[in-house]
């Protein structure tokens, strides 16, 4: 990987900060949760073992060596992993948080790395702007210009990137951190549905980066020839190059119209809810424009309504006078 320009370790040094910060932030969320919530732990226990007892009491759990081992063994499971964080951080966190990096290395060969292909991408972005401002002058101003759109084309692209990359990993931190309390509610059957939207939606940030470094490496790949192409033309200084700079600006359009439908596809994967302050916007003029329609249908149905009632008015009002008209002609009849 190219990393040419002084620009290229910005992103790398800034996901590495987030990177050490979310760790920390987890580990002491977790066991200020379980010092916090020992008595309620502890309560959950005695509820599940008193549920327990109580089923086998009334015969709705049968009770075999089988069927105990299990329910000790479950609980167990679910205590070690909500109250030790080794324990926890070695079977679930190190999953989550560890494992999309192996699999993004294991789909690339090892050949691309989440915070490298970033900064990459960020380098040659920012190198092929310098290039075309280097080749603008007085007649050659549309150079200015692409320059500088190449330039926030690549700043816009990345920066999605990397708020895709970081709030994939706030929100884990978040997450795991309060998994203390989540685990607790497998314990009971009314509960562990709750647990298992909270897994899908842990598995939904926890693909996030996935897709997000998937399209990076593509990117990389497609984008390179036409960089190359682009360098080429401009270091020849004949004052060409326009298509391929064109070509580099539509390129790094296309990169943040596919970052828009990353976490579509990671909830779509795995589940979870996808909802931000543009979809509650689109929900809200959803249920106000579906309001509009049932006020639309109301006000059809009075006029409608009124319509019906004013022409038998009308009409009654017509028999009468036509009455009162045929007694003025004919008085004795």
């Amino acid at each position: 990987m190219s990393m040419g320009s002084p620009y290229a370790g910005y992103t790398t040094n800034l996901l590495a900060a987030v990177d050490g910060s979310t760790h920390e932030f987890t580990h002491d969320a977790f066991q200020n949760i379980v010092r916090a919530f020992q008595p309620e732990i502890h309560l959950a226990l005695v509820l599940y073992i008193a549920l327990f007892g109580m089923g086998v009491l009334t015969g709705k759990i049968p009770l075999t060596i089988p069927k105990a081992v299990r329910h000790v063994v479950f609980m167990s499971v679910v205590v070690a992993l909500a109250t030790h964080w080794d324990t926890f951080a070695l079977y679930f966190n190190d999953v989550v948080t560890e494992g999309p990096s192996k699999l993004i290395a294991a789909m690339t060969g090892g050949t691309f790395e989440p915070k490298a292909m970033l900064s990459d991408v960020f380098d040659k972005g920012i190198m092929a702007a310098y290039e075309i401002n280097k080749n603008s002058g007085i007649r050659t101003m549309g150079f200015f210009v692409i320059g500088y759109s190449v330039f926030y084309a690549t700043m816009i692209g990345v920066g999605f990137a990397v708020f895709l990359f970081a709030v994939s990993k706030i929100a884990l931190a978040v997450l795991l951190g309060a998994a203390p309390l989540f685990l607790l509610l497998l314990l009971f059957p009314s509960t562990q549905d709750y647990f298992n939207r909270y897994l899908m939606q842990i598995m939904t940030y926890a693909l996030v980066p996935v897709f997000t470094s998937s399209i990076l490496a593509l990117f990389l790949k497609i984008t390179q020839d036409a960089v190359n192409q682009l360098n080429a033309a401009l270091r020849a200084h004949t004052g060409r190059g326009g298509p391929e700079c064109l070509y580099v600006i539509f390129c790094f359009g296309v990169l943040f119209m596919l970052l828009l439908q990353v976490k579509g596809m990671a909830a779509g994967v795995a589940g979870g809810i996808r909802l931000e302050v543009r979809d509650l916007g689109n929900l809200g003029s959803r249920l106000m424009n579906w309001n509009a329609v049932k006020d639309a249908k109301t006000a059809g149905k009075v006029a409608a309504y009124a319509w019906r009632k004013g022409k038998l008015g009308f009409a009654a009002v017509r028999r009468r006078l036509k009455l009162r008209h045929q007694n003025e002609q004919y008085p004795n009849g």
